[in-house]
């Protein structure tokens, strides 16, 4: 294979000799592999990723939400109807409480809402047997 030249063309792109083509399945079947390895790297990373809010908001499927209270209390409405192994993040960041509403299902087995009433704390919720389970959680 020749040896690629710097900038040769304007893109800075090798040509179309420097392209290996693919001897079939073989190559595909890396590449396939190459891609999935790929997109469940950028799934982790996103899935790590947290959304700030400063507003009262309903809860999806994975959300990692930490809730900026500095100018009020936060309400985050968890999703209605879990499947079993749902999660949902919660933390909150700030002087005022955050709410967890538990949206027709028990939490921890009881028909009440949970309030986060510590600054940097949260819970991992995790919709387990009939009920969301809650495992507190310390905001780095």
């Amino acid at each position: 294979m020749p040896t690629p030249v710097a900038n040769k063309n304007r893109a800075g792109l090798m040509g179309p000799e420097h392209v290996k083509q693919l001897d079939g399945k073989a190559d595909q079947t890396a590449l396939d592999a190459a891609a999935t390895t790929a997109a469940n790297a950028t799934a982790a990373v996103k899935a790590d990723l947290a959304t700030v809010i400063t507003a009262n908001r309903t809860a999806i499927v994975g959300d990692k939400l930490v809730a900026n209270t500095a100018s009020g209390a936060i309400v985050v409405t968890l999703p209605v109807t879990p499947a079993a192994g749902t999660p949902v993040r919660v933390y909150r960041d700030g002087a005022n409480t955050v709410t967890i509403a538990r949206n027709g299902s028990t939490i921890e087995g009881a028909a009440e809402d949970l309030v986060l009433d510590e600054d940097k704390r949260g819970v991992r919720m995790t919709y387990l047997f009939g009920t969301w389970k809650a495992f507190p959680e310390v905001l780095a």
